[in-house]
């Protein structure tokens, strides 16, 4: 496991990764482990750096639908943080499949 701590964005992440990679000229197939929600992203970054990966997407959502009328028709503060969430890897994916 080798683990890059210097950068402050998914891009920097990527690319130092695999100038530490190249360097150590460790070749092969890699893993890349994130949340379900950001794998699209990260998957766009890691891409243009030439370097062969696998995706493990780890926090999953599966959950029972509830249709229920008070639950469909109230807000709740989870579901304006998972909006939350979406729109910024929505923005995320946009920026980064325009300026990558």
């Amino acid at each position: 496991i080798i683990i890059e701590t210097k950068s402050r964005n998914t891009k920097e992440n990527a690319f130092n990764s695999a100038r530490i990679l190249k360097k150590q000229d460790k070749e092969g197939k890699y893993l890349l482990i994130t949340s379900a929600n950001h794998m699209r992203r990260a998957q766009i970054c890691f891409e243009k750096t030439d370097i062969d990966i696998d995706n493990y997407s780890t926090d999953c959502i599966n959950s029972n639908r509830n249709l229920s009328i008070p639950y469909l028709l109230i807000p709740s503060s989870k579901g304006i943080e998972k909006w939350e969430e979406l729109i910024h890897e929505w923005i995320g994916f946009i920026a980064y499949k325009i300026v990558i």
